[in-house]
């Protein structure tokens, strides 16, 4: 039997080097899609010298031990597993004749924010609302407090 190579046939690569992985938060502020927020993690100062000057990327180092934990929380929510856009609304009806009726509303212009996990080969994101997750919303907001800490 042979070894898996990666998470799933979509996912990132079960082993990839640290200097080699970034994670990026992308944050909207309003209908006109003005950019407030764009916040790359990497783990050392050699991972930002690579990573140059990116779309106006505020590029930050972070600590192994936090970056991994971050990495760590990604995998706990089943980020690679996400839908690229989570801020969809659903909504099922019961029709007259007891047929169901479902639609979905995507949401384009709330306010919305994107995780991204970077590797050499890989790329995930997912966008998502104040709404559509909490655990998406938390992980946010430890990007921004790590990106504060230097």
């Amino acid at each position: 039997m042979a070894a898996d190579s990666k998470l799933s046939g979509n996912g990132p690569s079960l082993k990839y080097h640290l200097a080699d992985v970034s994670v990026e938060l992308t944050h909207i502020t309003d209908k006109l899609k003005r950019i407030a927020t764009k916040i790359k993690l990497v783990s050392t100062d050699e991972a930002v010298i690579n990573a140059g000057e990116q779309e106006d990327f505020r590029i930050v180092a972070v600590g192994d031990k936090e970056f991994i934990g971050l990495i760590k929380s990604l995998y706990q929510i089943n980020f690679f597993f996400m839908p690229e856009i989570y801020n969809r609304r659903y909504s099922v009806v019961l029709n007259e004749d007891r047929s169901i009726s479902t639609s979905a509303l995507h949401l384009k212009d709330r306010v919305s924010s994107t995780i991204c996990f970077l590797e050499k080969e890989y790329r995930k994101c997912v966008t998502f609302d104040e709404q559509s997750s909490k655990e998406l919303n938390d992980i946010a907001d430890v990007i921004k407090r790590l990106s504060r800490k230097k």
